[in-house]
Order: structure tokens, then C-alpha cells, then sequence
């Protein structure tokens, strides 16, 4: 109680400082004033006499008042206060060094801002009740490495059925469709779930309902609930848009309702514009396949249940279906994560922690080197302060006076400094979000600062103020009154010093070196991906895709409308050849259903093998440069009632068939049709996958879309020359679009924009190359200048000894070897250090690394040349001004 008493008297102290002083001032004259009067009556003299009597007695009013403010715990805030008005005017009496001290520190604090901000945007929890509680699953197969974000849907009934660590499992997925209102059509991408969805998720909606279970069944009329964003940006935040009927692609819908503001959906790289019934999207047949990985599935765990738990009764009705479905599921486990480590996908969660820190170390290297700096800076500073500090020492302050003074001007600094970084860091990591959404790949970032951000930001700056302002006050309140007040310098600096910025010098060079040698791993990386034999040439093709069921095409019309395209495109100045497909290569979409042989049992994860499917116009392989190795291509009488025909890869091939011919063999498929499949040519071993970039060629196999038709569509057009975007797309859509300008046309782009920088291609890859390439620049600079300073501030402090060797007869030249070996050695040693660590670190990055490893020998030799080059540079420049020092200049300073 007693403690709770003086919080709350320090509390009104602070609130309440002009009533405190003023109860004060009264308390004090109402006792001066008595004491006066009680003079006055007892010896009889005047009131004037009396008064001048009592203050006699009382002594000094404000010593009183100061005894009282220390009572109250005030003592400290006015010192401290006094203290930051002190800094203030210091640091405004010398901006150079203020400008320098804040923008420093503010390289170093941004890239931590930005790192954290986006970092933050996909760690932090859904808007959703107790965000801890969801967990993803997700299926493994025993035999592969690879994690499958999806289960078979009847999988998922058996998991909600029998999991009884969960309090329920709702399945989802993503899809994009055509949604037609009011005569505008808009491509949007949606959530198809089920129906208990949004009830497991604890959302209530904004307008109208959500999907409920009622809604999730194929009898249902088509209800969509609209993303509260998409609402807000096409209907202006009208609620009577509920019940108005929409057309989703070829089906009428009714608008149901909306979703709850701030919540975009469960997946943290995209936007989900509206939400739809699984069950009115997803092929009956499809759900019901239990070897068809058909939907993505979001588990909630039950209040006093563990994520451990959860996984140990998936393992055991994952072992019950082994033995149940032994054709579909031997060999066949589900996972579960932490919602927030999958929430780019729960293929990425076992390495995004270590990708985290990654990120993080370099960051925090480019903080570590720019904080040196500052480092620097302020000892610098502490040694100009010297004979202040002797004056302050000499009338009577305490040492720890001293330091505090030094430290809140080391506060200030990273205050400032920590608001325009911040700041910087913040608007960079908006922009990198907005960049990230490129045309074709609409990936969506929501950065916004909560306090995460700022607490992260905070403890940086206290941390950082810390570690900078401590060694250089402790330096400073180390003088003595004496010697301080004396004139002159000593010889030579303190051994110490010299230690201290020695080996602050040596971890930002070995900080910058880190950093150079992942971005050279980087950028290997990206040259050797760019340089990779693809199986297809993607420098001469244009995509384009279109769906014309999104304005309600039929299947019949559909085919005419894509004949006429062909023709209208073909007809094109320098188009050379025009193809179709359903995606492209290094699209995010795929099939992947399990195959076997003629003559083997129906293919299922236990008798067949995986294998990417796509389906394919004719001339498809010659359009995009793909050679033919055996048999035929897909031609143009591979239409729907002829023998279904396929054309396979070489690794298919030899999976199915090995030893024999495969031409005119045939094989059966787990999805699409029930009737075998004749092979008709062999194709190379193309790569359609960023994951096989670094090992095999995946089995593989194409279709003709005309056999199993397919409505949306992307035209894969063949340029004479090289491709220019600027004309030759502007040309193409145009084409395609006087067939139907109601039909959009949409992610008009060349393939080799899709292959460098897609989301599914080397768009990772480059952004780590640019981002590390970014940050061991922003390094370098700064150990550099670091290092230059530190030289500058040595050559500064042995000025008189090195004028006394001038003195002596020493060599101008003996004197710039003098501190290029200074120079050498701190650079050596940080070599040694940061090749150590980036070795390391290369091994703990491997996995995102193509055609180099960590002990790659060009990127160490170009590291190590690049920092002995620049950093013999720096240390010249010193070295020279040290050998030109005039030894009766130096000695008269003395």
C-alpha cells in the first residue's frame, strides 16, 4: 500500500507539476507567515521585523521546496530535464555533427524498420477470435520431401470427423473468377469454403450473412459473400447490394452478404475480393476422389489442446485410413502447423523461420556497422568534452552525473535518429509491398504499424542508445579535474581506446563482409537460373490469357471465339506462331494427378506415380521452341471424340516404360477421363518448376485441350526477333479483344517476365539477390567511412609522435606503411571473421541457393579482392595526410 501511495503521489506530481509547486509555495509562506506572527506577539516588534526574523529562522525557500520535490520524487525528472535542455542546445551548436550522428543511425535503423514491418504483416494473427488457436494442415507422402498444401476433401470430412485435439477443421481454397455486376465484369480473386468457414473463424458479417453450412451443398443456390474491401472499392459501401444478383463466370449468384472489415481472407499474400461455396465450385467427382488433393484445410484447436496433441491424433487416423484406403492413402501423413508459420503456405513453414533470421542477422549487421559509426562519433565527441567534464567534475558533480548528461544526449540522437529511420524504413517496406504485385502475380501485402513495429523499434533505439552512449560517457566521466583543466595531449592514446575502436572496426568489416558474400551466393544464383537451360525458349513468347465463361460463354461458343483468336493473332505483323494452353510454364497453376501403365492397377499414391498434366493446343511445342524427340505433337484432329493422345516427357517415360519404347503405350490417369491414354511423342525434360531448377525433372505430360476442353486459356504467341511489350502486347490485346471486348483479356506479358520474376519462378531468388545487394552496399559505405574515421581519429591523436619521428629523421614513406599496416591488419582479421560467418551462414541457406553451394571460390576471391581494394583506398588517404604532418607545426601544438 505504502508503494502504491507514492506511485500514486509521483503520479499527480508529474500531471499536476504547476498545482504541486503552487500547494508548495502555500504550505511554505502560511509556515513563515505563523512563525512571524508568533516573533511578532511574543517580543513585540513590527510585523516587517518579525518577517525578516522567521526567514532568518526558515532559511533558504527553496532549499525547502527542493527537499520537498526530492521527497516527492521530482528531483530526478528536474535533472533530467535540465540535463535535455542542455543536449538540446549542444546538439544545436554543433549540427554537423548531429546531422551526421542521426542520418547514420538512421541507415542503420530503416532497413530494421522495413525488415520488420513486412516481417510483421505476415506473422501477425488474423483478425479473427483467438488468432493462436488456428493451425494448418497439410499432407506429406511418405518416400517424397515435398509438402502438399492440400488433403483429399475426403480426408478432411474424416480429420473434422474423428480430431478430437480440434475444435473444428473448415477447408478452403483460392480461385479466380469473373464476377459481372451492373455490366462491368471484374476478375477477382475469391475464397471458395466451406460452409462453416467463417462460423470456425468466429467472424460476424458487416452487411447481410456469411456462407453458412446451408450453402454448401450442390443443391444450394450459388450465394457470395462479398470481401469488405472489393465492397467498399465497387459498390461504395451500398448494403441494398445484398440480395441484388450477380453472375459468377457462367452461373447466376445472389449477393448474400458481406465479410467483417480488416479481414482479407487466410491467406497472407493475397486479397480475397468475395467468398464462395465450396460445393458450388468444386466438381462433385472431384470432392469425392479421395486420391485428388482438392482443397486446403484450417484447423482450430480445442482451448486445452497443444499443437503436439493435435499432431499425434492426426497420426493416428492417419495410420486408421492407411488401413482403410490402403489404393489411396499408404504411405499418405498430414502435418499440422501454426497458422502463423504457414501463412504463406505450409510448403514454407519449416524453412520462414530460418529465412526470418536470416533476414533479420543482416539487418541487424547493417545496425551493428552503422552504430559503430556513431560509435566513433560520439567518442570523438567525449574527448572534445574533456575539459567541460573537468569543470562539471570540479564544482562538485558525480561521476554519475557525468555519465547521465552524456547519455541523454546519446538518447536524443537515437530518438531522432529512430523516427527517420523509422520513418524511411516504414514508407520503403510500403512501396517493396506495392512492388511485389506485379502484373500477372497479384500478391498483396497489408503493412501497417501496430505495436509490434513500434515496441520492436523502440527496443532497438533504447539498445542501440545503450551500447553507443555507455562506452563514450563512461570514457568521458573518467577525467580528472586536474589534468582535464590542463592544456596539452599525451604522446600517445590510451592502449584501450585504440582496442576498443580496433575491434568495433574489425566486426564491421566482418559484418560487411557477410553480407557482400550472400549477395554474391545471390547473384550467382540468379546468373546461373537466367543462364539455365529451361527446354523452351521464353525470350520470344508473349502470354495472354483470357476466360470467356467470366461474361457467360458456353462451351460451344468458347471454341469459336478461340479459333477466331488464333487467326486474328496469326495474322499479326511478326507473330510467327500462336498456341494455347490452361497455364503456363512457372504458373502457380498445376495438375497433378497420379499415373500408371496400361496393364498395371488403377494408379493411386500406392500403384502410380506423380506427374504434372497440362493441356495443350496444337503446334504448342513448336510455338514456345520445345523439339520433338519421338513420335508426333497434339494436332488439330485430337478433338473431342477422337482416342485421347498425349505427348510425355522424357522422365515420364522412362518412369512408365523403362527400357521400352513408349510410343503407343498407354496409361491410365487418377482425374479427368476413365479411358487410357495413348502416347503419341516425347519431349525433353523441359522445367515448368522452380523446384526443379536444382534436381530432376519432374514426370510430366500433355494433353490435347481440345480433347478435354478447358475454358480459360492463355495464348502463348511466337515473335519473330526478340520480344518488345511496349508494341507487341499492346498489339496482341488488341487483337484479342475486337473478337469480344466484354471478354477480359488480362496478364499480358512476355514468358520471360513470368520465368525472372514470378512469385513461382527466380522472383524470390532476385528479390534476395536485390534486397542482400541493397544492404551490402549500404554496409560497405559505412565501414568504410568507419574506418576511415577510426584511421583519421588514430593519425589525429599521434599528430605530436608522429611529428617527433619526423623530427627524428623518419621517412615520410615509413610513416603511410605505419598506418596502411594498421589499415591491413583490422582488415584481415575482419576477412577471416566475416568469410568464417558467411561460410556458415551459406550452409544454413543451401536451400535457396541454385548452381553455387557456400564454399562458392569466385564469390570469396571477389569479396576478399573488393574489400582489400577499397579498404587500401581508405586507409591511404590518412596515411598520406599523416606523412605530410610538419614536425614544428605538430610540436608547437604540443
Amino acid at each position: 500500500m505504502k508503494a502504491w501511495a507514492k506511485l500514486r503521489s509521483l503520479s499527480r506530481s508529474l500531471t499536476r507539476r504547476s498545482d504541486v509547486e503552487q500547494e508548495m509555495a502555500e504550505e511554505l509562506r502560511f509556515h513563515l507567515e505563523a512563525r512571524a506572527e508568533h516573533i511578532a506577539t511574543r517580543h513585540g516588534v513590527s510585523h516587517d521585523d518579525a518577517m525578516r526574523q522567521a526567514q532568518l529562522e526558515f532559511g533558504s525557500l527553496e532549499a525547502h521546496k527542493e527537499e520537498g520535490r526530492e521527497a516527492l520524487g521530482l528531483g530526478w525528472v528536474d535533472a533530467v530535464s535540465g540535463d535535455v535542455r542542455y543536449s538540446v542546445r549542444q546538439l544545436r551548436r554543433y549540427p554537423f555533427f548531429t546531422l551526421s550522428a542521426v542520418l547514420t543511425l538512421a541507415l542503420g535503423i530503416g532497413p530494421n524498420a522495413t525488415m520488420a514491418s513486412l516481417i510483421n504483416s505476415v506473422l501477425s494473427p488474423l483478425p479473427v477470435a483467438n488468432p493462436g488457436e488456428l493451425t494448418v494442415l497439410a499432407t506429406t507422402q511418405r518416400g517424397n520431401s515435398r509438402i502438399f498444401q492440400r488433403l483429399a476433401y475426403p480426408d478432411y470430412r474424416d480429420y473434422r470427423t474423428a480430431a478430437g485435439a480440434f475444435a473444428d477443421l473448415a477447408a478452403w481454397d483460392l480461385n479466380q473468377v469473373g464476377l459481372t455486376a451492373e455490366g462491368q465484369t471484374d476478375r477477382l480473386t475469391v475464397g471458395i469454403v466451406s460452409g462453416n468457414y467463417f462460423s470456425m473463424l468466429g467472424l460476424n458479417p458487416a452487411a447481410g450473412r456469411l456462407i453458412s453450412p446451408g450453402d454448401d451443398t450442390t443443391a444450394s443456390p450459388l450465394a457470395v459473400v462479398l470481401g469488405h474491401a472489393y465492397w467498399v472499392r465497387r459498390f461504395g459501401a451500398d448494403t441494398s447490394v445484398v440480395g441484388r444478383e450477380v453472375r459468377v463466370d457462367r452461373q447466376l449468384a445472389t449477393i448474400v452478404g458481406v465479410a467483417p472489415g480488416g479481414f482479407e481472407g487466410t491467406f497472407k499474400l493475397a486479397r480475397m475480393d468475395a467468398y464462395l461455396a465450396l460445393a458450388s465450385m468444386v466438381e462433385p467427382s472431384r470432392l469425392a476422389n479421395r486420391d485428388a488433393l482438392s482443397v486446403r484445410v484450417l484447423g482450430r484447436l480445442r482451448p486445452d489442446a497443444s499443437l503436439r496433441e493435435a499432431q499425434a491424433a492426426v497420426d493416428t487416423i492417419a495410420g486408421r485410413l492407411e488401413q482403410q484406403y490402403a489404393s489411396t492413402n499408404n504411405g499418405r501423413r498430414v502435418r499440422v502447423f501454426s497458422q502463423r508459420l504457414a501463412a504463406t503456405g505450409p510448403q514454407n513453414a519449416d524453412q520462414f523461420p530460418i529465412l526470418i533470421l536470416f533476414l533479420m542477422l543482416l539487418v541487424s549487421g547493417v545496425l551493428l556497422i552503422a552504430g559503430k559509426n556513431v560509435l566513433g562519433l560520439l567518442l570523438a565527441r567525449a574527448l572534445h568534452r574533456q575539459r567541460e567534464m573537468a569543470v562539471r567534475a570540479a564544482l562538485g558533480a558525480s561521476r554519475w552525473q557525468l555519465v547521465r548528461v552524456c547519455l541523454v544526449e546519446a538518447l536524443l540522437i537515437g530518438i531522432v535518429g529512430t523516427v527517420v529511420g523509422g520513418l524511411a524504413g516504414l514508407t520503403l517496406a510500403r512501396r517493396l509491398a506495392t512492388m511485389a504485385s506485379t502484373p500477372g502475380f497479384p500478391i498483396y501485402l497489408n503493412v501497417a504499424v501496430d505495436w509490434r513495429v513500434f515496441a520492436y523499434l523502440t527496443i532497438v533505439m533504447l539498445v542501440s542508445t545503450l551500447v553507443i552512449g555507455l562506452i563514450p560517457a563512461l570514457r568521458a566521466s573518467r577525467v580528472e579535474p586536474r589534468g582535464g583543466l590542463a592544456e596539452g595531449r599525451t604522446l600517445t592514446p590510451g592502449r584501450n581506446r585504440h582496442r576498443t575502436l580496433g575491434a568495433l572496426t574489425v566486426a564491421q568489416i566482418a559484418s560487411s563482409v557477410v553480407l557482400l558474400a550472400v549477395c554474391g551466393l545471390f547473384m550467382r544464383s540468379v546468373a546461373g537460373l537466367e543462364s539455365a537451360d529451361l527446354g523452351f525458349e521464353d525470350d520470344r513468347i508473349l502470354l495472354a490469357s483470357t476466360d470467356p465463361s467470366a461474361v457467360g460463354y458456353d462451351e460451344a461458343k468458347m471454341r469459336g471465339l478461340y479459333r477466331s483468336a488464333d487467326a486474328a493473332l496469326e495474322a499479326l505483323p511478326d507473330v510467327e506462331r500462336v498456341a494455347q494452353s490452361a497455364f503456363a510454364p512457372f504458373s502457380s497453376s498445376n495438375s497433378t494427378p497420379y499415373v500408371a501403365a496400361d496393364g498395371n492397377p488403377s494408379p493411386t499414391s500406392l500403384t502410380g506415380i506423380l506427374a504434372d498434366r497440362h493441356f495443350v493446343s496444337s503446334d504448342y511445342f513448336q510455338t514456345i521452341g520445345t523439339p520433338l524427340l519421338r513420335g508426333r505433337s497434339i494436332a488439330d484432329t485430337d478433338r473431342e471424340g477422337s482416342p485421347p493422345v498425349a505427348v510425355v516427357n522424357q522422365t515420364m517415360a522412362a518412369r512408365l516404360w523403362p527400357g521400352e519404347n513408349a510410343i503407343g503405350k498407354r496409361f491410365r490417369e487418377t482425374a479427368g477421363t476413365e479411358a487410357l491414354v495413348e502416347v503419341v511423342g516425347i519431349v525433353p525434360d523441359a522445367r515448368y518448376r522452380r523446384d526443379e531448377m536444382n534436381g530432376a525433372a519432374m514426370p510430366r505430360y500433355f494433353l490435347s485441350i481440345d480433347q478435354f476442353f478447358q475454358g480459360a486459356r492463355v495464348f502463348h504467341v511466337r515473335v519473330a526477333g526478340r520480344v518488345t511489350p511496349q508494341t507487341t502486347a499492346a498489339e496482341i490485346q488488341s487483337a484479342l479483344r475486337q473478337q469480344d471486348d466484354s471478354v477480359p483479356v488480362y496478364d499480358v506479358f512476355p514468358l520471360a517476365y513470368q520465368v525472372s520474376f514470378g512469385p513461382n519462378g527466380f522472383g524470390g531468388t532476385r528479390s534476395l539477390a536485390l534486397v542482400t545487394a541493397v544492404l551490402g552496399a549500404t554496409a560497405l559505405a559505412l565501414a568504410l567511412v568507419g574506418l576511415y574515421g577510426m584511421l583519421s581519429f588514430a593519425v589525429g591523436q599521434r599528430t605530436n609522435e608522429i611529428g617527433i619521428r619526423m623530427a627524428l629523421g623518419a621517412h615520410p614513406g615509413h610513416v603511410v606503411s605505419m598506418v596502411l599496416r594498421r589499415t591491413w591488419g583490422l582488415t584481415l582479421s575482419g576477412l577471416v571473421l566475416g568469410l568464417g560467418l558467411s561460410l556458415a551462414l551459406g550452409q544454413a541457406i543451401r536451400g535457396l541457393l541454385f548452381g553455387v553451394g557456400p564454399y562458392d571460390a569466385a564469390t570469396i576471391g571477389g569479396v576478399t579482392f573488393l574489400i582489400g581494394l577499397v579498404s587500401t583506398v581508405v586507409g591511404y588517404l590518412p596515411a598520406r595526410r599523416a606523412s605530410r604532418i610538419d614536425p614544428v607545426v605538430a610540436l608547437r601544438h604540443e
